[in-house]
């Protein structure tokens, strides 16, 4: 195990290895005082080194804390318009839900699913009766989730216990506002076609690609809640292709698989682009550039073309 390093020995590990000088000892002892030491140096020392794990020449210290910086930027400016696509799908799932089945949210019957005891059941293939199965156990871990949710905040949130008190149920549209945006994506998930359809339709893409959007999203905004890196964060899977990589001329590698826009931050920006207002999308153009030319300003090792690089931003990106 690595042995405790006060604030003095970690500036002199950082001195040992080239990346800030004597002079510099107050005001980096400053920042690391503030910031973590393994969350900065650990966490974003990667573009700056060679092939043989050693900083490149004239690296700073400072290139470090931009780019630190930078990425807390992005991780507030992508939070704020996740937030908004979250209240909207709470609102519409909410709306077209309760229109069809009122409050009935946890009977069994109003999702996606095949009882055994329903007539069409027996005419499914065994692969059919087996995806079946997996909807049954989806849905049923959502209800309990749902359950467990009223539960668990009918002391801790006022109106949870105004509706359980005065009316005895909890209506959708009330009980949206206690929901993660994993129990969303869940919830929208296990919903039958039509209702399916009607939640996309009012974001103007299809179910399926609402779907694989969410989930996306979900990730991303996680790891803007619990601060993990995000200018170089990756997601399996990918997104489907989308006007906007042909629009662009999005290269495309040998294998036929456009390089950006699939599983990186460029594929977020492509699905803000999709669902949030054009305004909202302006404006986070808007900030993320700002915050991309003041990095700019204080890169001198590398430059800014290998950032767009592991965020996977093609040169055009202010074009989407």
């Amino acid at each position: 195990m690595k042995k405790f390093l006060n604030y003095n020995m970690q500036f002199y590990l950082l001195r040992s290895k080239g990346i800030v000088k004597n002079f510099e000892k107050s005001k980096v002892k400053k920042i690391l005082i503030n910031e973590n030491y393994y969350s900065l140096i650990n966490g974003y020392r990667a573009p700056f080194l060679d092939s043989n794990n050693k900083y490149l020449k004239n690296t700073s210290f400072f290139e470090l804390y931009a780019l630190y910086n930078f990425d807390r930027a992005l991780r507030n400016i992508l939070f704020k318009k996740i937030l908004i696509i979250e209240s909207k799908l709470k609102s519409v799932i909410a709306y077209t839900f309760s229109k069809k089945y009122e409050n009935d949210y946890l009977n069994i019957e109003n999702y996606d699913i095949l009882l055994k005891t329903d007539p069409q059941y027996q005419s499914l293939s065994d692969k059919q009766k087996q995806n079946n199965n997996k909807k049954l156990e989806n849905i049923t871990s959502l209800i309990s989730t749902l359950t467990k949710i009223i539960s668990d905040n009918s002391d801790k949130k006022e109106f949870v216990n105004h509706y359980l008190l005065k009316y005895h149920q909890i209506p959708l549209w009330v009980l949206v506002n206690v929901l993660t945006f994993g129990n969303l994506s869940k919830f929208y998930s296990v919903l039958k076609q039509p209702q399916k359809q009607k939640i996309a339709q009012s974001f103007k893409v299809k179910d399926n690609i609402l779907k694989e959007y969410i989930k996306i999203l979900g990730l991303f905004r996680n790891a803007c809640a619990h601060e993990e890196r995000c200018y170089c964060f990756r997601f399996r899977g990918d997104i489907q292709n989308t006007p906007h990589h042909q629009r662009l001329n999005i290269p495309i590698h040998s294998s036929g698989t456009y390089l950006f826009g699939k599983t990186d931050f460029f594929a977020v920006m492509i699905i803000l682009k999709e669902l949030l207002s054009k305004k909202d999308f302006d404006i986070f153009k808007l900030k993320l550039d700002e915050a991309i030319l003041k990095l700019d300003k204080k890169l001198k090792s590398i430059s800014i073309n290998d950032i767009y690089l592991i965020m996977g931003l093609p040169q055009n990106w202010r074009d989407l």
